[in-house]
Formats: C-alpha cells, structure tokens, sequence
C-alpha cells in the first residue's frame, strides 16, 4: 500500500508540474501582450500631443498635421494588429492541447508499467528467497488432492499414493491431514527415513517453522535410520538458514548434494547454498579456484566478549584476515581485508587472494591463519591491535576452522 501511494503521487506531481507550467506561460504571455497594448496607446498619445503642439505653435502647417496624424493612426493600427497576432501566436503554440496531450502520455506510460511490473499489490511484497509451502501452492492443487483420494479408494495400502497426498495437504497448509496421511503410509511401510523425514517437515511447518521436542523426536528417528535423509537434512538446512546460520545451511545441503540422491533437486540446492555463501560474504567464484587447485580455506572469525568490550563505540576498524607458511617466509599466501562490524564472518582463503603469483596457499602443506583488527588501517601486527590466530592449518582441509579474535597485542 505505502508503494501504491508514492506512484499516485509522483503521477500527480508531474501533473500538477506541467498544467502550473502551461498556466504561469499562458498568464505571463496575457501580461506582455496587456504592457505592450498599453504602451502602444501611451506612445500614440504622447506623438498626438506632440503633432498638435506643434500645430498651435505653427511649426507645421495644416496639411503636415493632418497627413502626421494619419500617419501616427495608421502606425498605432499596425502595432495593434501585431500585438494581436502574436498573441493569437503564441495562445496557438500554448494551446491546452499540449499539457492534455502530456497528461494522457503520462497515464499511457503509467498503465504500461503497471501492465509489465505487474499489480500494485505485487510492487509491494518483498522478494522472498525462501517460502513456506503455502507460499508455494500450485493453482491445481485442490484438485490433485481430489484426484489422489479417489485414487486411494481403489488402492488404500499404497504408499505411494499416501505420501503423495501427504505432501500436497503440506502445500495447502493442511498440517494436521497431512501428518495423519504419512502416518498412514508409514504404518504401511514401516520406519522408513524417507516418510518420517516428510512427517517432520509437516510438524515443522505445523508448529510455526520451530523444531519443538515433537518435531526434533522426528528428526532424531529420521536420521537414526538413514544420515542422509534428504528430507530430513533439507529441513535442518532451511532452519539454520532462518537463524542466519548460513554455514550449517551449507553443510546440510551440501551433504545432500554429495549423495546424489535422485529424490532431491541439485539445482535449488545449489542456488540455495549460493545464496548462503553469498551472504556469509564468500566469493561464489571460490568454488572454481578450489576445484582447480583443491584449496579453499574457509575461516570463521569472531570477537572474544573481552574485546569486544574494547572497541569503541562508533568506531569501525579494519580486520585483516590471511594465512602465512607455517614453516618458511612470513609473508601472507593469502589475505583478504573487512571491517569489524561484518564480524563474525566466514573468510575463503585460496589462490585468488594471494599477494604475488608465486607465493599462494595451494603450495603449502600447513599455514598459521591470523585475525587481526588493525587500528591503524594498514597491514602488519602492531601494539594495541587485537589478535586471533591457529596453528598449522591444512588448508585442504573441508572443514571450516575457526579463529577468535581475544588478544591485544602488547
């Protein structure tokens, strides 16, 4: 609604713009052709005066006067059909066919985006990356859960069909229906991860996208059965995503997608770890450089409460974040530069960020990773500068290592 009364009123104001240009033009032309009429009438009073004194005084005879006064009569004549017409001009070049025509290209223009942008309702939402299984509601719905409950009249023991159905009450919000059709299918099938799995999801949605006990009981069975419930895990990654823990969002679904499962969609789930990455702030590009040359080092920095309690406020230093040979040269093999408001963060160290061409991160079996939160801007550990470092890191290693920032440099 907000968005709706802004367009209204940006159309409205370049309406109000144009007709108040046209009316000042129209009034401003009225008031020059009026000063020059008067002018004109001025002036030829001023000569009549003048032609007549001098007939008194006998400069002029009478044949002069009366040929001046024809003269001045005739010049005040053309002057008044001048002003005329170019006022008659100019009502013509304003014509209020200009700021309607205007008006009506500016409702055209309006329509048109309205036609291609879509409602105003639309204008207003959000951009969703992640919706809820209403939000995802095909328009054939209803009427798949008709067809699948005629289907299971004819054929009641079919898991298949129970599960189905299961997923498309979950679509509509039928929580509770949906629950008792992977019941069903479950007391069919047995304890299969697979069902269980989709009967957590339900519960999840049921209870507000919060793992309660019941719900966390679901998961606890799933898994026991099979760690790799696609189902199961793609839960847990879209709950870590809602709580802003975007690496174990990865972690879920990248298991996923290692398993080449054929139950899950790849594409999604990669689009999906992408946008997790990409608001953990790693380069979606780092992928490439750790299939190249098998590094990619991803490293959580956080701040200690103790020094945390030692910035200050409003101030935002920067952080330098690299890596350095654990055994030979101290120069960095890969760095990359934040500020401490992004903390905490997950950096990615590979080759793209080395210093030189010959000094990267993928010719080194170990590496020292250091955090430090520079006041003075510059690279380089300097007295008063906060510290965090890890000793002899793989930096092949899969796992993400951690690095907290809980020393002041002395």
């Amino acid at each position: 609604m907000p968005i709706i009364i802004t367009f209204i009123a940006f159309i409205l104001l370049i309406l109000v713009m144009v007709w108040l240009h046209f009316l000042k033009q129209v009034k401003r032309n009225s008031i020059d052709i009026d000063l020059r009429k008067q002018t004109n009438k001025n002036l030829y009073h001023e000569h009549k005066a003048e032609i007549e004194a001098d007939f008194q005084q006998q400069k002029i005879d009478e044949e002069n006067y009366q040929y001046l006064l024809a003269e001045l009569d005739k010049s005040f004549i053309q002057d008044m059909e001048e002003n005329q017409t170019q006022f008659i001009g100019n009502t013509q070049q304003l014509s209020v066919l200009w700021p309607i025509g205007i008006s009506v290209f500016i409702f055209m223009l309006s329509f048109f985006l309205y036609q291609k942008t879509g409602a105003f309702e639309q204008l207003s939402k959000p951009k969703i990356t992640a919706q809820t299984p209403q939000q995802q509601t095909q328009p054939n719905t209803l009427s798949r859960i008709d067809e699948l409950k005629e289907q299971l009249t004819q054929t009641p023991n079919s898991t298949d069909l129970w599960y189905a159905l299961g997923q498309e009450l979950v679509l509509v919000g039928a929580f509770d229906a949906a629950l008792a059709s992977f019941d069903k299918a479950i007391a069919i099938e047995g304890q299969v991860a697979d069902l269980i799995g989709a009967k957590a999801q339900a519960a999840y949605y049921k209870n507000n996208q919060q793992i309660t006990p019941e719900v966390q009981q679901l998961i606890d069975q799933a898994l026991a059965v099979d760690k790799n419930d696609a189902s199961t895990n793609i839960l847990l990654g879209m709950h870590a995503f809602s709580l802003t823990d975007y690496q174990a969002a990865i972690n879920y679904w990248q298991r996923m997608i290692d398993s080449s499962s054929n139950s899950v969609n790849e594409q999604a789930l990669t689009d999906a770890i992408n946008e997790a990455k990409r608001r953990l702030g790693i380069d979606a590009s780092a992928d490439e450089v750790s299939d190249k040359n098998g590094v990619n080092l991803l490293v959580n920095v956080t701040l200690s409460p103790k020094i945390k309690a030692k910035l200050i406020a409003g101030n935002d230093p920067v952080v330098f974040i690299y890596a350095i040979p654990a055994d030979g040269p101290r120069m960095p093999v890969a760095a990359v530069k934040t500020n401490a408001s992004a903390l905490p963060v997950v950096a990615s160290l590979n080759d793209s960020n080395a210093m030189t061409p010959e000094m990267t991160i993928s010719r080194f079996d170990e590496v020292t990773v250091f955090a430090v939160i520079s006041h003075s801007g510059s690279p380089g550990i300097q007295a008063g500068d906060f510290q965090g470092e890890i000793n002899r890191v793989n930096p092949r290693s899969n796992n993400t290592v951690s690095v907290v920032i809980d020393t002041v440099v002395q």
